[in-house]
């Protein structure tokens, strides 16, 4: 009878120990579901943050390139506006739309504001576009280039549109010798809208291309008109 109440005892207190482990064992488990959700949680929001800075980088890599191609279609633009020919074309005949009896006269005053403006900026040096000119020669006014000037800006006003593209799809060497100017260099810029002769100058100075025709010791000599918006400045150094 003893040893049965023994027995009895023992297999008791094996049950409870049994028990014991086997809530240990839960206890544990739950440690390591909560460690585990903890790290699965700091590596969601680690992917999270390089996601983030990701599509950041992205952006600004994007933003940079946008700049660059408004930037470079800013130049382009500008380059289109702005023309030098350094040797003379072939010649070819062509009509034009202006004669000189129907082109209005250029004023004195026009004339010496105008070659005063450029003469004040050639005196000073520039830069234009960063590269850096340094002071150039005074230039002098000269009427035949002045001609191809007026005759230009009337035609871009006919035709409410700027372009170095004249009459017959001349450009600036054509129309130069057009009017009797024999040159070793030529060279042309337009503006649309400035009402006043400082303010097309300024503008000419703050654009690259402009500016560099406006400082070039290549040319000797000027022209220029304005005709309703249409503003156009030819220069050119004769043969």
């Amino acid at each position: 009878m003893k040893k049965m109440l023994f027995l009895s005892l023992v297999f008791l207190l094996g049950l409870t120990a049994c028990n014991s482990n086997q809530t240990a064992e839960v206890e544990v488990s739950k440690e390591q579901l909560a460690e585990e959700k903890k790290a699965a949680e700091e590596q969601a929001k680690k992917e999270k943050e390089e996601a983030a800075s990701a599509a950041r980088k992205k952006k600004r890599a994007e933003a940079r390139a946008k700049e660059r191609a408004q930037q470079k279609a800013l130049e382009e633009a500008r380059a289109k506006e702005s023309q030098t020919v350094t040797t003379p074309p072939p010649t070819r005949s062509t009509t034009t739309t202006t004669s000189s009896a129907s082109m209005p006269a250029i004023s004195s005053a026009f004339k010496s504001s105008m070659i005063q403006k450029i003469n004040a900026q050639r005196a000073k040096g520039c830069s234009c576009g960063g590269e850096k000119f340094p002071p150039a020669p005074p230039i002098q006014w000269n009427s035949k280039l002045g001609s191809a000037a007026m005759k230009h800006s009337m035609y871009m006003s006919g035709k409410d549109k700027m372009s170095h593209t004249g009459s017959g799809g001349s450009d600036v060497g054509r129309r130069a010798k057009a009017e009797g100017y024999n040159y070793r260099f030529a060279g042309e810029n337009l503006a649309k809208g400035p009402n006043d002769i400082g303010t097309v100058v300024g503008l000419w100075v703050k654009s690259p291309t402009h500016c560099k025709n406006l400082m070039s010791k290549n040319f000797s000599q000027a022209g220029a008109a304005k005709h309703k918006a249409y503003w156009t400045l030819v220069l050119g150094t004769p043969m």
